[in-house]
């Protein structure tokens, strides 16, 4: 049977890469919002570094404001670590609200377990 090349590479396993993202997802900061035409950017942070992105549109967040204040909502609810898939050397892991709706994804690198900042 031949693997594809980059899989012997990766040394983080899917449930590594989860328990990384989960423990990442209490020390989440929310950074700036910024205005994308018809949505709300509102950038989430890991160690000063921007992971994620939340995109909110403007119908139900007319303002920068209603952005920001809806995403502070969303993390104080609760936000957990979906389940990882699995692209070349990276994993993406959904991040999960309290609804269950995955609201974006952080990326782990598979060969480091390094947190991938600034996609």
């Amino acid at each position: 049977m031949t693997r594809p090349p980059w899989q012997g590479n990766v040394t983080v396993t899917s449930e590594q890469a989860a328990t990384i993202v989960s423990g990442a997802v209490k020390a989440l900061q929310i950074g700036e919002v910024k205005d994308g035409g018809s949505v709300w950017m509102v950038s989430i942070k890991y160690n000063d570094k921007v992971v994620m992105t939340v995109l909110l549109g403007k119908l139900n967040t007319p303002t920068s404001g209603d952005a920001l204040k809806a995403v502070q909502d969303s993390i104080g609810r609760g936000w957990s670590a979906g389940e990882p898939k699995q692209h070349g050397f990276t994993y993406n892991v959904p991040i999960v609200d309290a609804n269950g709706n995955a609201v974006g994804n952080i990326r782990v690198d598979g060969r480091t377990g390094d947190i991938t900042a600034g996609f």
